[in-house]
């Protein structure tokens, strides 16, 4: 005796229901997903600023206690191929220390995404790309000097302001908490923005020069001097004593994790020339 089969089609509501939970099944799995690779990025990239800051610190050292500078005022610097460079790719900061990092560039000056960049990239592009657009910018302004700007250490401005720069490895009055490196990012000739830059601007020089605004990924770089926050708001700044923290844009404002000045005059507001 045949026993006849009940079959019965989907009706379009739950053929709707099934897509939209397969939809959301597929949301959630993307967002863990998303999220580790995240998470992953930000610990790689804490490791590299360990690593930055030790090879600074050795820099340092070799050399009678003197900072490598954020931006020489001449000179010459090798890339990890040993050839010569010449010109901002040599008196950027990046190059100066690849000799400490013993020429592992990749994983330290350039991490996650720029890692990837500069291991797809043709010599003449990575040497760019090392010494312009590093994962870190430094607080070239109080941290080593920027030779190129009219804030640049000793003469003139030194005279002027007093000795806003820590120089030299004994210089900083407060190592655990002043900023050497910090994730950066910057805009390209086509106005988008990018991962990394070579230099990081503290929220105030002679002047204000951070915005009001809160931070924006659309927002022109500069208006956080190219600092990026972005770890869930929060970026990776690399200070003197050696250790790496988050920090969000509203702790960075803070002056004293900037400035040995700052820091001595317990002043989150410091302005140089100001006080």
């Amino acid at each position: 005796m045949k026993t006849n089969a009940c079959h019965r089609a989907f009706t379009l509501v739950e053929l709707l229901v099934a897509i939209t939970i397969i939809g959301i099944i597929a949301t959630l799995g993307f967002s863990a997903t998303s999220a580790m690779q995240k998470s992953r990025n930000q610990v790689r990239e804490i490791s590299a600023g360990r690593q930055l800051i030790a090879a600074y610190l050795q820099a340092a050292s070799d050399h009678s206690g003197e900072l490598i500078p954020a931006y020489a005022a001449s000179g010459e610097a090798t890339n990890e191929a040993g050839q010569t460079l010449t010109g901002p790719a040599a008196q950027r900061y990046p190059w100066r220390l690849a000799p400490f990092l013993d020429n592992r560039i990749f994983g330290t000056l350039l991490v996650n995404d720029q890692e990837k960049l500069g291991r797809g990239a043709v010599r003449e592009n990575l040497d760019y790309l090392v010494s312009f657009s590093p994962t870190f910018g430094i607080n070239g302004t109080y941290v080593g000097g920027n030779f190129k700007s009219s804030l640049a250490p000793g003469g003139l401005a030194e005279n002027k302001y007093g000795r806003f720069c820590v120089q030299r490895l004994t210089d900083s009055v407060s190592p655990s908490s002043l900023i050497v490196f910090c994730s950066a990012r910057y805009n390209g000739l086509d106005g988008k923005n990018y991962l990394g830059h070579h230099f990081v601007s503290a929220p105030n020089e002679t002047k204000k020069l951070w915005s009001d605004a809160p931070f924006s990924e659309s927002a022109d770089a500069a208006l956080h001097g190219h600092v990026h926050p972005r770890y869930d708001g929060r970026a990776v700044a690399v200070m003197f004593d050696g250790h790496a923290e988050l920090l969000s844009i509203e702790q960075l404002k803070d002056m004293r994790r900037w400035s040995n000045q700052a820091a001595q005059l317990d002043d989150p507001n410091f302005i140089i020339g100001r006080n």
